[in-house]
């Protein structure tokens, strides 16, 4: 026989200070997005904040603008934030971005109103309005 006894173990219960650091990464995703979401929208309606010519994204196998309003002469950014590979190709061949992966971004400036597609996706068109 021996002297031990059997090891019990009690159930940790519930301490608000252990899951501290949870919720200031919860707390810190929600703030992030309540600020940033605005800002993303706006860039993705052509809106661009101190008068800025504006950026186009492509998401979702499509351009957003799909028009967007500028002034000759101003540069505009297109965004790659897709999954997939995409071209920005003008109709009238004046500039080619190339492939763009996702993650890339090619500025352009015209001097006219230009259409434009993805030569990898050709349901994929946009315009850039030229006024001024």
């Amino acid at each position: 026989m021996s002297d031990e006894q059997p090891t019990t173990t009690t159930p940790t219960r519930y301490e608000p200070t252990r899951y501290r650091g949870v919720w200031y990464v919860v707390v810190a995703l929600f703030v992030g997005t309540a600020i940033f979401t605005p800002i993303r929208i706006a860039y993705k309606n052509g809106d661009t904040p101190e008068g800025g010519a504006g950026t186009v994204v492509l998401d979702n196998f499509a351009f957003g603008p799909t028009t967007l309003p500028t002034e000759a002469g101003v540069a505009v950014a297109f965004e790659n934030e897709d999954v997939a590979d995409h071209t920005v190709t003008a109709d009238n061949g004046s500039f080619d971005s190339g492939v763009l992966s996702p993650g890339q971004t090619y500025e352009i400036a015209v001097d006219a109103t230009v259409t434009y597609h993805c030569e990898i996706h050709p349901n994929m068109t946009g315009t850039l309005e030229v006024s001024g």
